[in-house]
């Protein structure tokens, strides 16, 4: 990422592959990984992504706990509703591919830079844990929309409690390893 202007217009560039939902896709997967890191778990990428999976984090000791997430960025700070809650919208299809029954622990994260992402491209660990803020869910309960087109939005609301940082991932961990499903 070295050398790119962030306040350009990334899906604009004439040579860019990457559009500006890919780029913030990309800082929530990598804030994910130094998150994982400063807890003291390995984050490994999956080869192929057949099942929404961007990152699996990983734990030695007793179980082998792993959590498996699928990583969302955006662009900004997001206000928080009157539920105690984020929201962020996703498409249909991957709203009901989400919250299909898997047989391991997935949690979406979502991660919200400051409104410049220059303040967030140039970082080291301490800065984007500290700049950026993320929130995650457990997907397994939504209900199946199924009342939309495929290409239509559905609002995934993500709990302020649900922070996502190196403490609670530890102890996500934790509840993993005690054998309870997140």
């Amino acid at each position: 990422m070295n050398g790119l202007d962030a306040t350009e217009d990334v899906g604009g560039l004439i040579d860019a592959s990457l559009n500006k939902t890919d780029y913030h896709d990309l800082l929530a997967k990598e804030y994910v990984r130094l998150a994982s890191l400063k807890a003291g778990y390995t984050a490994s990428v999956p080869e192929l992504d057949r099942t929404g999976v961007d990152i699996v984090i990983e734990a030695k000791g007793e179980l082998f706990p792993e959590i498996k997430v699928q990583c969302k960025g955006v662009p900004k700070f997001l206000n928080v509703q009157e539920d105690g809650c984020y929201v962020h919208s996703i498409r249909k299809k991957m709203y009901n591919s989400y919250r299909e029954p898997r047989h391991y622990s997935f949690i979406v994260v979502l991660v919200q830079f400051p409104q410049h992402p220059r303040d967030s491209i140039h970082f080291d660990i301490e800065e984007v844990l500290i700049q950026a803020r993320a929130h995650y869910v457990r997907p397994r309960k939504w209900q199946k929309a199924t009342q939309l087109s495929e290409e239509s939005k559905v609002p995934v609301r993500y709990p302020e409690e649900n922070e996502f940082n190196p403490e609670r991932l530890r102890e996500l961990m934790e509840r993993i390893r005690k054998g309870e499903k997140l």
